[in-house]
């Protein structure tokens, strides 16, 4: 198993990709949570939407944009975790 890469350490593909799948993870639990009525489905669905726009500049930028996108997302998908610790539905 290769080890992971930090998101410094990546090209700018790679990083691409990351934020894309990311992305996808985000949408993804923003539909359950917004089937079970919980309210953080918006922040989720947003942040994703956001991913998706600005992917291309995030992953030619700096790093530490990205970095920072990245730790809201995994913020994000743990309060969601949180709330639906039985779903393991998700892809993270």
């Amino acid at each position: 198993m290769k080890t992971p890469k930090r998101i410094h350490e990546m090209s700018t593909q790679e990083r691409a990709d990351t934020l894309r799948r990311l992305s996808d993870t985000l949408h993804f639990s923003a539909i359950l949570a917004r089937q079970a009525g919980d309210e953080i489905w918006k922040p989720l669905e947003e942040l994703a939407d956001r991913m998706l726009r600005d992917g291309p500049a995030l992953s030619t930028g700096r790093s530490e944009v990205a970095v920072n996108v990245i730790n809201e997302a995994m913020e994000l998908l743990g309060r969601f975790e949180l709330r639906h610790p039985g779903s393991r539905s998700t892809l993270h």
